[in-house]
């Protein structure tokens, strides 16, 4: 190669750079805009979240889209990023989930669409990893079947069932 291409090169390369950076900066600037119109206990909330929240260790039996077909959704990170409406679980809530408890969980499609899965707990597994049953059939196409043993992260708790 040439000295004149190389340059070239590293410019186009560069000027590429500088239009992805700018674009995710415009996305928090986005996003920052949008917390400022958030009341005050909205915003006393996604810190809440945000206090509590632990990033889970990988897990190779995680449902992974690519793989099987839909990922179950870390509600508990969407819950720092915006008010969920109703609220997710608390940390302390999900800490207790044992055999039996019902839970509703967050599921991506390929499509990436979200669905609802109501699903009842099996037994803790680790590191707030549990196994879980889904009870209604959902999205049989992907996998998302009733008596499907799955394993999921309390951060994917949308909600408790009662």
């Amino acid at each position: 190669m040439t000295a004149p291409l190389i340059i070239s090169v590293v410019g186009l390369v560069g000027l590429a750079l500088y239009i992805l950076l700018r674009r995710e900066s415009e996305k928090d600037e986005a996003a920052m805009a949008d917390r400022s119109k958030l009341s005050k206990e909205e915003k006393a909330l996604l810190k809440a979240y945000a206090m509590d929240y632990i990033l889970p260790p990988g897990h190779e039996d995680v449902p992974v889209l690519e793989r099987d077909g839909f990922a179950f959704r870390d509600v508990a990170w969407m819950a720092t990023e915006a008010p969920l409406d109703p609220p997710a679980p608390r940390l302390a809530a999900l800490e207790g989930l044992g055999h039996g408890n019902g839970v509703s969980l967050l599921a991506r499609l390929p499509d990436g669409q979200d669905v609802t899965v109501p699903a009842r707990i099996i037994e803790p597994v680790e590191d707030g990893y549990l196994r879980a049953e889904i009870l209604q059939s959902v999205n049989e196409a992907v996998g998302l079947e009733r008596g499907r043993g799955v394993t999921i992260h309390r951060n994917n708790v949308r909600a408790l069932l009662a």
